[in-house]
């Protein structure tokens, strides 16, 4: 192995609320049309904003998909805040899903680290 993983990110489109409120589920579901159920894969998932914030303001990083012939789900083992969001160059909003990379969102490389320490009354 490299080291290298495919940076492909899929960016969904979503109200502020509806992210808030699925935060804690660590999960991004699409389903319901056929077209919303993503053709491929992707290590990552984007989350973009809709108004006010129109931008992608989050990276979820992908632990495992579960799909059906009418969803499929990607379960998330981290969500990570961007420094700065990511507007979408020519203004246009993301409504369903769009494929991006993590060097167009400009992120050049990740790194995290878990382990099984916790600090208490850091």
């Amino acid at each position: 192995m490299n080291g290298k993983v495919d940076d492909t990110v899929i960016v969904r489109g979503m109200t502020k609320t509806w992210f808030m409120d699925h935060f804690k589920e660590m999960a991004v579901y699409f389903g319901g049309d056929p077209k919303a159920i993503p053709a491929r894969d992707a290590n990552f998932i984007g989350f973009y904003l809709e108004a006010p914030d129109s931008a992608i303001t989050h990276i979820g990083i992908v632990e495992r998909i579960v799909r059906s012939d009418t969803e499929a789900t990607f379960y998330l083992k981290a969500i990570i805040k961007l420094d700065e969001p990511v507007k979408v160059q020519d203004g246009h909003g993301i409504r369903k899903q769009e494929y991006w990379t993590l060097r167009s969102l400009g992120i050049k490389q990740l790194s995290l680290i878990f382990n099984r320490f916790a600090a208490i009354g850091c």
